[in-house]
């Protein structure tokens, strides 16, 4: 029975020039399984997310902060689960929608925080994601998977998304409306997509400030000399050295050694993504070292 449900289409690039590579071939149904059990059994369990992805987002970190409370609500976003579909080097991974649910944007958070997940696991496999996430008619029910939502999340991703990303369809930028800042990275062409490396290359760290009695006299931690802090909802980032290391090795590894052109105009496509977070975070130029140059 078909309904209306929101989907998530993800390619794994690249995977004609791994299945050659008799070294490496191994890795694709691994990566695929593992994506699998993610979604299906990882639920909004904060273990099986990664770290930087929850931690500092409001949006994302509300999801998490749900678990350990009792409302009716959040016993609904508790037992929320994903659908899954995994063919060939492709991932399908879709849910129930219905306009009147007032937890839409905490599910669309989950979807998000997978994703991003899922891309940044690959990434540090060597390999690059593509997709869409749209909304429509959609059949669903085991592995089956049917319907004009399927067709237009497919041509979004072969015909729109054209690099490593997930892409938004109009329809689901139009549901994020003001949370579109919150893990979303909007490209020239007009098309959101989910901001993964964002959260490799920046730390993100809650603002401490000194803790003080009432009438403003600093409180000490137990010695009796260390002043005690304490965090406020202000968030701190700053760039991760070792995390832009990371990144610009793994991608100027991954252009030199590429094959296929069109591998590698994706992977100079992540170049620029990367450089572009590098300078619009750092107007202070301290950290232009950590620029890949793309030839």
């Amino acid at each position: 029975m078909f309904e209306n449900r929101i989907i998530a289409f993800i390619d794994i690039l690249g995977t004609k020039a791994l299945l050659h590579d008799d070294k490496r071939k191994e890795i694709l149904p691994k990566l695929i399984g593992d994506f699998a059990k993610l979604i299906t059994e990882g639920g909004i369990e904060e273990k099986n997310v990664s770290k930087s992805l929850f931690l500092f987002d409001p949006t994302w970190r509300s999801v998490i902060e749900d678990i350990g409370t009792d409302t009716e609500n959040q016993r609904k976003i508790r037992s929320h689960k994903f659908d899954i579909a995994a063919f060939s080097d492709h991932i399908v991974i879709s849910f129930p929608y219905n306009p009147e649910d007032n937890l839409i944007l905490k599910k669309l958070g989950h979807l998000k925080m997978l994703i991003a997940d899922l891309c940044i696991k690959a990434f540090e496999c060597g390999i690059v994601l593509r997709g869409a996430i749209t909304k429509g008619e959609l059949y669903h029910k085991g592995g089956v998977v049917s319907g004009r939502a399927l067709v237009e999340a497919y041509e979004m991703e072969e015909k729109c998304a054209i690099y490593p990303r997930v892409i938004l369809s109009d329809s689901i930028a139009a549901l994020i409306k003001n949370n579109a800042a919150n893990g979303f990275r909007r490209a020239e062409d007009g098309f959101y997509s989910i901001d993964w490396l964002y959260w490799v290359v920046l730390l993100h760290h809650p603002e401490l400030v000194e803790v003080t009695d009432d009438e403003g006299n600093t409180i000490y931690e137990s010695d009796g000399f260390t002043p005690k802090f304490e965090p406020t909802d202000k968030i701190i980032s700053e760039i991760n050295p070792d995390g832009a290391l990371m990144v610009k090795q793994a991608v100027e590894s991954q252009i030199n050694s590429a094959i296929e052109n069109g591998i590698i105009g994706k992977w100079r496509w992540l170049a620029s993504y990367y450089n572009q977070i590098i300078t619009e975070f750092d107007f202070s130029k301290d950290h232009m070292d950590l620029l890949i140059e793309i030839t």
